[in-house]
């Protein structure tokens, strides 16, 4: 697991400590719980997107998670120059 900050609305975690203490589980818990909700779909487009990445993850096997990142960081970068520039 890897901590991350994340900014919310007061009222937002408020309503987040109420239902950690209703539910008898951490605040963590529940936005851990929220997440993986969010990211189960139905959508075929987004289910089939995962597909394609599950399959250009098994073409990097060699890599790290860093340098995976570093290099997907690299093409966000010259993808976003591509676009600046054709505007």
């Amino acid at each position: 697991m890897k901590k991350t900050t994340v900014y919310i609305d007061e009222k937002d975690l408020e309503m987040l400590k109420v239902n950690a203490f209703l539910l008898k589980c951490s605040i963590s818990e529940l936005i851990r719980k929220g997440i993986k909700k969010i990211c189960m779909t139905d959508n075929p487009e987004i289910k089939k997107a995962m597909q394609s990445l599950n399959e250009i993850r098994q073409n990097f096997n060699n890599y790290s998670e860093n340098e995976l990142m570093g290099i997907i960081n690299e093409e966000v970068k010259e993808v976003r120059k591509k676009k600046k520039s054709s505007n």
